[in-house]
């Protein structure tokens, strides 16, 4: 390591610290060591979160999208273009579950079922394979408890 204490012309800069390359070459390591070790704490692009939106902070963190649906705009990210996953609810007026496949992109299932019941007997249980079960007719939405979240999705 060289110190001096004047630059070009004479001009005084106070103590100056000039690294050698081998100096250079040892930081410039330990830096790219540090990025890599940093990268593999970072989920993939393309990655899906739940987010707490509403506990701390409206914004969603850089680089991150909410997965509701719409176009992805920026020249920066390989996702450039592509619409993100309409998961929140935002642009087709339904949230959805997220399901494991073997590929991603694929939806199913139904916002709506029907049970075939025999009520010949005009009781109210049924018998199947394994015990009888009560029922109420009638029609409603049957959830169990939930706790809601917003997707979002890493574009970059």
């Amino acid at each position: 390591m060289t110190t001096r204490t004047t630059g070009l012309g004479g001009t005084d800069w106070g103590t100056e610290i000039l690294y050698g390359a081998a100096d250079l070459v040892d930081t410039f390591d330990a830096v790219y060591s540090k990025i890599l070790e940093l990268e593999k704490s970072i989920p993939p692009i393309g990655s899906i979160i739940p987010w707490a939106k509403t506990l701390g902070t409206d914004s969603i963190p850089y680089g991150w999208i909410l997965c509701d649906g719409e176009a992805i705009s920026d020249t920066d990210s390989i996702l450039n273009g592509q619409n993100t996953p309409a998961l929140n609810g935002n642009s087709d007026a339904t949230s959805k579950f997220i399901a494991t496949a073997t590929t991603s992109g694929g939806t199913g299932g139904a916002s709506t079922h029907e049970h075939d019941l025999d009520n010949s007997d005009g009781g109210s249980t049924y018998t199947d394979n394994s015990a009888p079960r009560s029922y109420t007719a009638g029609t409603g939405v049957v959830v169990p408890p939930y706790y809601e979240v917003n997707f979002i999705m890493r574009y970059k």
